[in-house]
């Protein structure tokens, strides 16, 4: 089939074609039953051709005017249905094909209506999801956000924590050289601790000394005191008979002379 070819211009050749046929078997057809003059055979058949073409342009000026001024109509609804309007619907009845064409159409923008409507529910129904999903990916996005912000804080913790860390390893380690000085130092005060107990204890052991040759001193001293009054007092003694040995002598002396 060619691209512009048009059905309407085929059934009017049709028509046009039938009815030059028709015209030329029509006297083919009447010489068995009429008896033409002379002359009048070639007459005949112009006039039944030139009929049977008349015939072919009035069938075809009918089926325009009777099926497709109907066809016309649909077509026009379906160029409405094309753009969009919906709220028209095919008047024509015919209890044949054309019919059953107008009630196909009715019945397509019946299912129009229909499917409009089913996409109107889901669109409103998709409308009601996307809200929600946008309220989900609002909430997803903030948890995420928030969680975004906790795990800063995390990493930030960790680094002060590793930073901390550090410095307490480096306080540790300056904590244990602290502790190994003080250690250190320590031993030495027990050793110098140690010395010097046992420089008390000599200067103990030389003050005990000291303090029994002291006591020994004392004793002696008051053993020379008491040793030194006896010797006073038997001086004392002697000093007394000695006049009285003298006054004796004297005496004795005196009774010798007489």
């Amino acid at each position: 089939m060619k691209k512009n070819s048009s059905i309407l211009r085929r059934l009017k050749w049709s028509f046009i074609a039938m009815g030059f046929g028709m015209g030329a078997v029509f006297p083919v057809f009447a010489s068995f039953f009429v008896q033409f003059r002379t002359g009048m055979l070639g007459w005949f058949v112009l006039g039944c051709v030139a009929a049977g073409i008349t015939v072919g342009f009035v069938n075809y000026w009918l089926t325009h005017w009777v099926m497709l001024r109907q066809l016309s109509k649909i077509a026009q609804l379906a160029a409405s249905v094309r753009q969009g309007d919906l709220t028209r619907k095919c008047g024509v009845q015919s209890a044949d094909a054309i019919g059953d064409i107008s009630d196909s159409f009715n019945g397509m923008i019946d299912t129009l209506h229909s499917q409009i409507g089913d996409i109107n529910q889901g669109s409103t129904s998709m409308q009601s999801a996307a809200a929600t999903l946008d309220q989900q990916i609002g909430l997803v996005t903030s948890e995420q956000s928030r969680v975004q912000i906790q795990r800063d804080r995390v990493v930030k913790a960790v680094d002060h924590l590793s930073l901390s860390g550090a410095a307490l390893t480096d306080a540790l380690r300056h904590v244990g050289v602290q502790a190994r000085a003080m250690q250190s130092r320590s031993e030495q005060s027990q050793g110098q601790i140690s010395h010097s107990m046992n420089s008390i204890h000599s200067a103990m052991a030389r003050v005990n000394e000291a303090m029994a040759r002291i006591r020994a001193l004392v004793a002696a001293k008051d053993e020379i005191a008491i040793m030194t009054q006896m010797i006073s007092s038997r001086g004392t003694r002697l000093g007394f008979a000695q006049p009285e040995r003298n006054r004796a002598n004297c005496s004795g002396d005196g009774a010798f002379n007489a």
